[in-house]
């Protein structure tokens, strides 16, 4: 596919919710090709949890190498765990 073509993918981008003392940064789910550029965007925000709900889509290794810790969870406990995890954010 050409740039110009509107059909073409564009990741989207990341939204950062802040309430009190917590933030949370929601992003789509990286691949093992773009794993790299997810660390440097978690690195810019000062993330060093990621909390996983997805279906594995990437490797944990290069986050874990780079000292940010990966919690995989079930949907249905995430925002218990978010709000345990958030605390270690930045």
């Amino acid at each position: 596919m050409s740039a110009s073509n509107p059909l073409r993918y564009k990741r989207p981008e990341h939204s950062e919710i802040r309430h009190k003392n917590m933030k949370f940064l929601i992003t789509d789910r990286p691949t093992d090709t773009t794993v790299e550029r997810y660390i440097e965007d978690l690195n810019k925000y000062g993330a060093n949890v990621v909390v996983r709900v997805c279906d594995p889509s990437y490797s944990t290794d290069k986050l874990e190498q780079k000292g940010i810790k990966v919690v995989v969870c079930h949907s249905h406990s995430f925002f218990f765990l978010s709000i345990y995890y958030v605390l270690d954010f930045g």
